[in-house]
């Protein structure tokens, strides 16, 4: 299963496909905004990073690992693309299902558009909770169903294995108290331009370890 998704995140889906090398100063301001929203809801100066270590999860070419820099994390990403891992220096090649971190490492963890992508995200929301610190914070965002995401489906023809895990937001809610989460925000937002020239609706979830 690894070695599947080694195959299918690889050159053709970042450059070919998404041309995700174009793509890092709306990605970095578009992911910013989610960080002031998780600030908001959380009451915690997510925007210091000054002394605090932090993960972005699916991390790709590192265009969040390098906003968390910049705003004063000790970050680091990790991603299943050996292709995608090879691009940011320093990131680390490894599964969101078995993260190689020891329990209460990170202050942030974030996840934007992957865990739709796993077949056992629960797994991941498990090892999230082990990972983060007792205060720490879990945003994500991900596609739910809906019409504008059955019509990005339908536009990209884009293999239904690419997304095993698009959910309604009651299943998710579910998954995360499941897992130890206990003070959860949902806020519900439209994504531009993923791919170019289209849009679909997510929903973002600011997860707190409390």
């Amino acid at each position: 299963m690894i070695r599947d998704r080694h195959q299918i995140f690889g050159e053709w889906y970042f450059e070919a496909r998404y041309k995700y090398f174009k793509k890092a100063f709306p990605i970095k301001r578009m992911y910013y905004d989610a960080l002031r929203w998780g600030q908001r809801k959380s009451g915690l100066n997510l925007l210091d990073g000054t002394k605090k270590e932090a993960l972005d999860v699916g991390c790709a070419y590192g265009f969040v690992v390098e906003l968390l820099k910049e705003l004063g994390y000790e970050a680091y990403g990790v991603d299943i693309s050996k292709f995608a891992v090879a691009k940011e220096r320093g990131a680390i090649l490894g599964d969101a299902e078995n993260l190689p971190f020891k329990r209460s490492s990170f202050d942030l963890i974030t996840c934007f558009e992957t865990i739709e992508h796993l077949r056992n995200p629960e797994l991941f929301l498990e090892e999230c909770h082990r990972i983060l610190k007792p205060s720490g914070v879990l945003i994500v965002s991900t596609p739910v169903p809906g019409p504008s995401s059955t019509l990005m489906h339908l536009l990209t023809r884009e293999p239904s294995r690419f997304h095993p895990s698009i959910r309604p937001v009651g299943q998710w809610l579910k998954a995360l108290r499941s897992s130890g989460f206990k003070t959860i925000a949902v806020e519900p937002y439209l994504l531009l331009p993923v791919p170019q020239l289209y849009s679909k609706d997510i929903s973002s979830l600011g997860l707190l370890n409390s």
